[in-house]
């Protein structure tokens, strides 16, 4: 396809991407500021990916934050074609604290090629309610669904949110799905 470059090279280049253009702007720069928190988002959404509390706890430390949460998915819940592909402890989220400004951001995992379940709800695509929006992706939905109501992730993650000076959210591929539509959830001060 005319896109396989993106699939196959891009899709992992954000951030590089983002790191050179952070390295051409003056110290000075008010937009360095920003453009260093986007930098530090699109890391943080792949750093998701290492599985491993201990590894992703000492990259987090490398970019001056603390990993204060980590949940993988240890429980299934029913819910559209990715129920029946879904494989126990391949769903991760990370959450992060800045100990300065007690910021956080909570990342969520992508599309794992190991992992069929990621794949099924990626093309689950049957539109369906969520949090008061209507026509949403099921399967997107439906795999925020399966991460914010495990029991890993309420416990380890949803308790320590009260104590996060605001919530970035991100996530890549399928967890920038997940990541967008929990985002919209708790803007409209719901759960989803």
């Amino acid at each position: 396809p005319r896109d396989a470059f993106w699939w196959t090279t891009g899709h992992t280049a954000y951030e590089s991407v983002m790191q050179a253009h952070v390295e051409l702007l003056p110290n000075s720069s008010s937009a360095l500021s920003e453009l260093s928190r986007v930098y530090a988002m699109s890391h943080f959404s792949f750093a998701v990916y290492y599985k491993l509390p201990q590894k992703i706890a000492m990259d987090a430390a490398d970019w001056g934050w603390n990993l204060v949460g980590f949940s993988a998915l240890r429980e299934l819940s029913p819910g559209g074609l990715s129920r029946l592909f879904a494989e126990e402890g391949k769903d991760s989220v990370a959450l992060y604290q800045n100990e300065e400004t007690l910021q956080c951001v909570l990342a969520f995992e992508g599309t794992n090629l190991d992992d069929s379940s990621d794949w099924i709800s990626d093309a689950d695509a049957m539109p369906k309610n969520f949090c008061g929006i209507a026509s949403v992706h099921e399967g997107f939905r439906n795999k925020l669904l399966r991460t914010v109501l495990s029991n890993d992730y309420q416990d380890v993650i949803k308790t320590r949110l009260p104590r996060c000076d605001g919530v970035l959210v991100t996530g890549h591929s399928l967890g920038g799905a997940q990541a967008a539509l929990f985002a919209a959830c708790a803007n409209r001060q719901r759960s989803p």
